[in-house]
C-alpha cells in the first residue's frame, strides 16, 4: 500500500468523480481508470473502494476484474412530482 496524504486522496476521488460526471455511462477496471487520468492503479483501486463505500461508485465483481461505475443520484424529479 502506498502512503499517501490526506490531501493526495482527496485530489484523487475528485479526479475519480470529475471523470465518472464526465462519463456516466462509463464501465472500467480500476487499471483502466487509472489509464485514463494517467495514475497508478494502486490509489487508484484504494479511492475507488471508498467511492463505493459513499455510493457514488458501484462495484461488480471482486479483485482486479472488478468493474466500477457510476450511480445516478436520487433526485425528486425522478419521482414525477
Amino acid at each position: 500500500m502506498l502512503q499517501m496524504s490526506e490531501s493526495g486522496r482527496i485530489k484523487i476521488k475528485m479526479e475519480i468523480a470529475l471523470f465518472f460526471q464526465a462519463n456516466p455511462g462509463t464501465w472500467e477496471t480500476a487499471r483502466g481508470i487509472a489509464l485514463r487520468l494517467g495514475r497508478q492503479a494502486e490509489p487508484i483501486g484504494e479511492e475507488l473502494e471508498r467511492l463505493v463505500e459513499l455510493g457514488l461508485l458501484e462495484r461488480v465483481g471482486k479483485g482486479e476484474q472488478a468493474v466500477f461505475h457510476y450511480v445516478r443520484p436520487y433526485m425528486s424529479s425522478d419521482l414525477g412530482a
